[in-house]
């Protein structure tokens, strides 16, 4: 009898040391709840569903397609994406058109160019300006009326 035990805690071990490897290696599928903060680790997954507020303090890395099925919002109103309107506002989260540029006091509202060159810009007075750069320019104004 003490040989049966001895021998069923064996198999015991061996079957639980099984599970645990192929689980890490991936092969086996798993359903995994946490209900806690994981503070160091990997997490191996097709899906991560979760509810509630997410909060990382390092870096999202993410390979393939992301879907939102709600607004997008990068630190409050520097890049805001409306789902419900359709609209995209820079400086704003609350976009008026298709796409919305509220800009700092100072700043050009729109520029097209590059580190060295400006080709198109529309300065801090509504001003539209172009090729500044290339030596040759013209300006379009106009009062509105």
């Amino acid at each position: 009898m003490k040989r049966f035990i001895k021998s069923r805690i064996i198999l015991q071990v061996i079957t639980a040391t099984l599970v645990t490897t192929l689980a890490t290696a991936g092969i086996v599928l798993a359903s995994t709840t946490i209900n806690n903060n994981i503070s160091t680790g990997t997490i191996n997954a097709t899906t991560i569903d979760a509810t509630g507020v997410v909060t990382l303090t390092s870096t999202l890395a993410v390979t393939g397609a992301t879907t939102l099925s709600d607004d997008l919002t990068i630190d409050t109103d520097d890049l805001f994406v409306d789902i419900s309107t359709n609209r995209v506002g820079v400086g704003s989260s609350t976009p008026w058109a298709t796409l919305s540029i509220d800009t700092n006091t100072g700043d050009n509202a729109f520029v097209i160019g590059s580190s060295t060159a400006t080709y198109l810009r529309v300065d801090t007075l509504g001003v539209l300006r172009g090729n500044e750069s290339l030596g040759d320019s013209a300006d379009l104004r106009w009062d509105g009326t």
